[in-house]
């Protein structure tokens, strides 16, 4: 698939259950190795899948940090939304869990390799839900817990200025422009369009500064 993979997130005392019954209708486990046990890659019909029981991109440090990110992100399990395609429903995170997920990611894969698609995936939720009022209510204590608001903002003032993201949003104004120029540098230089692949491991530095 040209856009990576599909994720599913799963609680981790179901996720062994739900491995089993992917294994049993016709789910195969790839030879990747498991990225420090939160995760498990299968293939069927020339899908890739991930079975999550975390989102990837949380730092595996055992630190409460990290611990209040995993309960922050079971509670979001407690109150799934679904939403309708056709014919059919999906269950989905809510919307503030969703867009941390979308964070949480990116700056995962700044790591080991991030695209240009992982930015519009971000850009078409901060112009559905991120508005100022929506940011300063919810959104960014969470982003600060995670250290991830700078992120947040040079991202979404990238989209603007870039992508057509809508000029209104003005929470990020005062993002980094230093920081703005260099994310859209990196992406442009070693980013893709969401396809895996060998990343320089420059993405660290941006995301230090």
């Amino acid at each position: 698939s040209s856009y990576g993979d599909i994720d599913f997130l799963v609680r981790e005392d179901e996720y062994e259950n739900v491995y089993r019954l992917l294994l049993d209708n016709g789910y195969s486990k790839t030879a990747e190795l498991d990225k420090a046990e939160y995760h498990v890659v299968l293939t069927k019909d020339d899908v890739v899948f991930e079975l999550h029981k975390r989102p990837g991109g949380i730092k595996m440090d055992g630190g409460q940090e990290s611990q209040a990110l995993i309960d922050f992100f079971s509670r979001g399990l407690d109150n799934v939304e679904y939403v309708k395609v056709d014919k059919y429903s999906f269950p989905v995170l809510p919307t503030l869990q969703n867009g941390m997920t979308l964070l949480i990611h990116f700056a995962g894969h700044m790591r080991e390799g991030v695209g240009i698609r992982h930015l519009l995936d971000w850009m078409v939720y901060a112009e559905h839900y991120l508005s100022d009022q929506y940011w300063e209510e919810h959104f960014c204590a969470e982003a600060e817990k995670a250290h991830l608001k700078d992120l947040a903002k040079v991202m979404t003032k990238v989209c603007q200025r870039c992508f057509g993201l809508n000029n209104e949003l003005t929470w990020c104004r005062d993002a980094d422009s230093s920081s703005c120029r260099q994310l859209l540098e990196y992406l442009i230089s070693e980013g893709d369009f969401g396809k895996k692949g060998a990343f320089e491991n420059r993405g660290v530095k941006l995301l230090s500064e």
